[in-house]
């Protein structure tokens, strides 16, 4: 017999755990989160062809801030960002589609209390760090962009290990 005191989950008339709207809101920011990575995604996709174009903005804006060093050095990070992106535009895309989907699979496994899901989506958020500072480096600019990347993706992490305890099957 479980211990567990249960609720009435009113929208879908099951027992749920007592905690399980931390639980409900944690999935639905991912359900969101995985929405706008898509889309960012295919917007990336469709941007392909400006490379040459974004390239010559940001060279044009690293030789007009020349004269801040620390905005000089974003800029600079930023055209080899673009550079290093375009290179591996191939691979990055097809590993944000795989970990993107990733974290959606998990958080609807934990969403409906799975425990099998959580792994699912800690390899999906934590994974593209990786990926992404061997394909593209640790310049200045990546530098910053992953440290905030980092922070939520450790953020998401955090939050659903909380909630594990909630998670009832599997």
């Amino acid at each position: 017999m479980d211990a567990t005191p249960q609720s009435t989950d009113i929208f879908q008339n099951e027992k749920m755990p007592p905690a399980y709207g931390m639980l409900k809101t944690l999935t639905m920011l991912t359900f969101i989160g995985c929405a706008l990575a898509y889309i960012f995604i295919f917007v990336g996709i469709a941007d392909w062809g400006n490379y040459e174009k974004r390239l010559v903005e940001a060279q044009k804006l690293e030789e007009e801030s020349r004269d801040n060093e620390v905005a000089s050095k974003i800029m600079q990070g930023s055209a080899e960002v673009i550079k290093k992106s375009h290179e591996h535009r191939y691979v990055v895309t097809a590993t944000s589609l795989i970990f993107t989907t990733m974290c959606l699979f998990g958080a609807m496994r934990m969403r409906k209390l799975r425990k099998s899901g959580y792994p699912i989506y800690v390899i999906g958020e934590l994974a593209p760090l990786a990926v992404s500072g061997v394909l593209l480096g640790f310049s200045f600019f990546g530098g910053i962009v992953m440290a905030i990347s980092a922070v939520f993706a450790l953020l998401f992490v955090i939050l659903y290990t909380t909630q594990r305890k909630y998670m009832i099957y599997d």
